[in-house]
């Protein structure tokens, strides 16, 4: 098995209507296999969008979340508005770079998250694609959880 990937930081900057995020890795736990999701709760209210980490006493309501479409392209995600509880609609796909060797990044105007205002609260997990099977049917994957952030129970990462 691989070395699961292992979140050491992500900070989100919002300057001229742009969203910037910025997720980084413990050194070497990074590889084309990790796919990442990230929880925008742009309204700030845990009562709407999709609720967050199973069991979270501190649970966010995202109304906007990306996940990236690893390990078939690592360098998109996928943009989904969360309408209602499991109820989303696609927004189309976002850039996904890496400025370091352990390091991921998303751009993202703000008119992409309804024009929001650039505050919100934020979690963000991810996951490794540990086998991949190929059958006469198709593909199987098989994905294994290997971190959160911050861990089930911890307060959000905020915007102001």
């Amino acid at each position: 098995m691989p070395v699961p990937p292992d979140f050491v930081g992500a900070t989100i900057e919002v300057r001229d209507r742009t969203l910037t995020l910025t997720i980084s890795f413990a050194h070497g736990t990074l590889s084309p296999q990790t796919a990442v999701t990230v929880y925008l709760d742009t309204d700030e209210n845990a009562s709407t969008g999709q609720a967050t980490f199973k069991g979270d006493k501190q649970p966010i309501g995202a109304d906007y979340v990306i996940r990236s479409l690893q390990p078939h392209d690592p360098t998109r995600a996928a943009l989904s508005d969360e309408t209602a509880f499991l109820q989303s609609r696609f927004g189309g796909l976002v850039a996904v770079t890496s400025p370091a060797p352990d390091t991921r990044r998303i751009e993202l105007p703000l008119s992409r998250l309804g024009n929001d205002d650039g505050r919100m609260k934020f979690k963000l997990e991810c996951s490794q694609v540990v086998s991949l099977t190929e059958t006469s049917e198709g593909s199987i994957q098989k994905i294994v959880a290997a971190d959160l952030m911050p861990d089930v129970g911890g307060k959000a990462g905020v915007v102001k």
